[in-house]
């Protein structure tokens, strides 16, 4: 699957599961960040079990952050799905909760 096929399945999600209008050029960013861990099914999927590790490399990503504990169980909680909670959908979650938009952006010229 490509990145752009991936977009648009975050992009519904976070559309369908948590009633966000996403911003694509950011949620372009986000995926971008996780880098190859959306490209193999074992990673795409965070289970309540690697939220430890996730949290670990948030913090290496946004740098240090306030009550990070309580902003990714409230993301978690947010993003209601039967299915899946993809990687991605939850960091671009936690990226607009902690307002670290920018350092995701596309840099202008």
């Amino acid at each position: 699957m490509r990145q752009e096929d991936h977009i648009a399945r975050y992009a519904a999600d976070l559309a369908q599961a948590c009633g966000m209008h996403p911003d694509l050029d950011l949620l372009h960013g986000v995926v971008t960040a996780c880098g190859p861990l959306i490209y193999d099914p074992a990673t795409e999927a965070l289970t309540p079990q690697d939220l430890p590790a996730f949290r670990k490399s948030l913090i290496r990503k946004l740098g240090p952050l306030p009550a990070v504990d309580e902003a990714i169980q409230a993301a978690w909680e947010t993003y209601e799905t039967p299915g899946p909670r993809y990687r991605a959908v939850l960091f671009y979650i936690l990226v607009q909760h902690f307002g670290k938009q920018a350092l995701f952006r596309p840099k202008a010229g």
